[in-house]
């Protein structure tokens, strides 16, 4: 069987497929009809000799060869992409999507400030862009679902290059009213008083703040969880309650202070991540200096 023949449609379907499990969204987006794409990823397995995916309901999961087959040809067909983009007369500068998921504090203080000067440069750029929690991004990272991601350190990863952004301290947030009652130096331990807003237990940021509360042996009276930090910042505007969270996360909000929290645990940071081996497009070069830049910029500030 001469493997050559293979055409780049069948690979351009198996990648559309891999990335949506679902053969009615990965057919619209290859503009064929499902029985079509259906048929094609039928030929492809059969060209290659392999199960490259298996029926779970109504999503196609991949198989470890399936797996594999991904990791292999997506970089190829981006880089494709990215010559064919380049090389047109029509096209100038940054262009093609770019897919960007990040943290929801991060996502507003610096991915959304970055894809919009980027969008004002380059006509020719779309921005994808999801909010999400850090481990979803993780994960949709690793597994090509988004291009680049904004979120807090997690720890080493070997499939994924790191670009550091910048390290924050966690901080309690509150009126300055409030916050005049706490000391100069602010502990957990300082916050056992009073009521305090913070998010749920889901969160990297929660799972730090629960940790030093061990180390410390210290308890807080936590009234209030929510799922967002900006809902956290809307509880400490309220005016009864501490908010625990980031200094990004209040920074321009009138009625709000912070302090900063001394803690092992209480600090965090960001950077920007994509999978290792993926092509480095413009688009994601031209985001990576966006960011650094906006990042560095905060972190000025402080």
């Amino acid at each position: 069987m001469n493997l050559m023949t293979i055409e780049l449609r069948l690979l351009r379907g198996f990648a559309a497929l891999a990335r949506t499990g679902n053969f009615v969204e990965a057919a619209q987006q290859m503009h064929v009809t499902q029985s079509a794409l259906s048929q094609q990823m039928k030929e492809l397995a059969e060209r290659l000799g392999l199960t490259l995916f298996e029926r779970h309901g109504r999503r196609s999961i991949l198989t470890e060869a399936g797996r594999d087959l991904v990791q292999r040809i997506v970089p190829l067909i981006e880089q494709l992409d990215e010559t064919l983009l380049q090389s047109s007369s029509a096209v100038k500068g940054v262009s093609g999507c770019l897919r960007v998921g990040a943290t929801q504090t991060y996502l507003r203080a610096i991915a959304l400030p970055a894809a919009l000067a980027l969008i004002d440069q380059h006509p020719n750029l779309r921005v994808d862009m999801r909010q999400l929690p850090a481990q979803r991004l993780l994960a949709d990272v690793l597994d090509g679902e988004i291009d680049v991601a904004l979120f807090p350190d997690t720890g080493p990863h070997n499939n994924l290059v790191q670009t550091p952004l910048l390290t924050e301290r966690l901080v309690a947030i509150g009126t300055p009213a409030i916050l005049a009652k706490l000391g100069r130096v602010v502990h957990l331990k300082s916050l056992e008083a009073y009521p305090i807003a913070v998010l749920n237990q889901q969160f990297l940021m929660r799972q730090n703040i629960d940790r030093q509360l061990r180390y410390d042996k210290a308890e807080l009276d936590v009234r209030l969880e929510v799922s967002s930090i900006d809902d956290v910042v809307v509880a400490a505007a309220h005016g009864h309650l501490i908010g625990i969270g980031t200094q990004l996360a209040c920074h321009g909000h009138p009625l709000l202070k912070f302090k900063p929290l001394e803690g092992k645990f209480l600090s965090r940071s960001a950077g920007l991540y994509w999978r290792r081996g993926r092509v480095l497009t413009g688009a994601l070069l031209a985001f990576q200096a966006a960011v650094i830049r906006i990042s560095a910029e905060l972190s000025g500030r402080r």
